[in-house]
């Protein structure tokens, strides 16, 4: 009898931004990002979930889930 592992939910990044969720998966494939794969800055988190889950849930605009407060994001070439 073959017996086949159930895959389990893993935890996510996210970063919300006037209204639209942009969330990555720990499985995403890919590389890390370099310096050199980075656009113009994008944004400015305003709120952590991983800092304070009260008042700054899923969907917030400018929240993140990892990210502190203050971390600048940018858009990725390509």
């Amino acid at each position: 009898m073959l017996v086949a592992r159930a895959d389990a939910q893993s935890p996510f990044d996210y970063i919300s931004f006037d209204g639209v969720d942009y969330v990555r998966w720990a499985e995403e494939p890919g590389r890390p990002l370099e310096r050199s794969d980075l656009g113009p800055e994008f944004g400015v988190v305003q709120c952590s979930f991983g800092e304070d889950f009260r008042s700054c849930p899923y969907g917030i605009d400018a929240g993140a889930a990892y990210m502190p407060a203050g971390t600048r994001t940018y858009a990725v070439r390509g």
